[in-house]
C-alpha cells in the first residue's frame, strides 16, 4: 500500500535519471527509453503506476499516489528542457498567447510521454496485452471494399490513411520525431482533403 504523502521507493533515482535522459534524447531516444523501462521494471515499478491517480485503464486501477505521479511527470518534464519546466510552473493566466500555446503543446507532449511509458511497461508485465499487440502487428491487411463513387471513395481512403498515420505516430513507444508537429500537419492535411476544390472553367 502506498503512503499517501511520499514517492514509493520503487521509483528509484536511477530510473528517474534514465527517464529524463530518454526524454532529452533524439537519435538515441529508443535506446534510452528501453534502458529506463528495464530499470523501472527491475526496480519493481508497475505499469499501473503510470495510470493517473484514482483512474482505471482497461479495468486496471492506478497503483500511483499523487507524489509518484508528480515525480514521473517531473522526470519527463526535466528532459523536455528549461522552457517547458518554466511554462509548467507558471500560471496560464500570467502567460502571453504565444506562451499559452507553447504550454498547451508541452502539456500534450508530456502526457503522451507518460502514456507511452505506461504502454511500454505494460508490454513487459502483462503477457495478454503483449500477445494482443503481437497479434495486431502480424494480422493480414484487409482488402478494401470495391469503390462505388470514385472521387468520394478516394477521399475516404485518404482520410483513413491520414487517421491511421496519426494513430500510429501517437502510439510510438519512443518516437524519434516531433509527434505534436506531425499531428498538427496531419490535421491540416485532413482539413485540405475535406475542403472541396472549386472547379476551374
Amino acid at each position: 500500500m502506498n503512503n499517501e504523502n511520499t514517492i514509493p521507493t520503487r521509483f528509484t533515482k536511477a530510473a528517474e535519471t534514465l527517464l529524463t535522459k530518454a526524454t532529452r534524447s533524439d537519435s538515441s531516444a529508443r535506446k534510452a527509453a528501453q534502458a529506463a523501462y528495464d530499470q523501472m521494471h527491475a526496480d519493481g515499478m508497475l505499469w499501473t503506476d503510470f495510470i493517473p491517480v484514482g483512474k482505471e485503464h482497461d479495468g486496471n486501477k492506478s497503483t500511483a499516489n499523487n507524489e509518484l505521479r508528480l515525480a514521473i511527470m517531473a522526470a519527463r518534464l526535466k528532459g523536455m528542457g528549461a522552457k517547458a519546466i518554466k511554462l509548467a510552473g507558471t500560471p496560464t493566466k500570467a502567460l502571453s498567447d504565444s506562451d499559452k500555446a507553447d504550454k498547451r503543446t508541452a502539456s500534450i507532449k508530456l502526457n503522451k510521454y507518460v502514456t507511452d511509458d505506461r504502454n511500454a511497461m505494460r508490454l513487459r508485465q502483462d503477457a495478454a496485452y503483449k500477445a494482443s499487440k503481437s497479434t495486431a502487428k502480424t494480422k493480414a491487411p484487409q482488402t478494401p471494399n470495391a469503390p462505388t463513387e470514385a472521387s468520394s471513395n478516394n477521399n475516404t481512403k485518404i482520410i483513413e490513411l491520414l487517421t491511421q498515420a496519426n494513430k500510429k505516430a501517437q502510439g510510438e513507444e519512443a518516437p524519434t520525431f516531433d509527434v505534436v508537429a506531425l499531428t498538427a500537419l496531419l490535421a491540416k492535411a485532413l482539413q485540405i482533403v475535406n475542403t472541396p476544390v472549386e472547379p476551374s472553367h
